[in-house]
């Protein structure tokens, strides 16, 4: 369920920076470009620091991943 619930956050994120973007004067093949390399690289360094940490750190990595959610949409709304 957590797994479901994540990739569901993950997809109002990128549906926030769809209609954001649209109001801008930006191309949509580079935008989609740069969402595709930025989720692909972050992606890779959450496993690779997720699988390090493993069990040891799951409270705080989940309490950092909220409040990076919240950031991030704090700054959406800022802009």
């Amino acid at each position: 369920m957590t797994l479901i619930m994540t990739g569901v956050m993950v997809c109002i994120d990128k549906l926030a920076i769809g209609f954001s973007m649209a109001f801008l004067d930006v191309s949509i093949t580079s935008l989609i470009a740069w969402i595709v390399v930025i989720s692909f690289v972050s992606t890779m360094l959450g496993l690779s620091l997720g699988q390090r940490l493993g069990v040891h750190g799951e409270h705080i990595a989940e309490l950092v991943a909220g409040g990076l959610f919240i950031l991030l949409g704090l700054t959406i709304i800022y802009q």
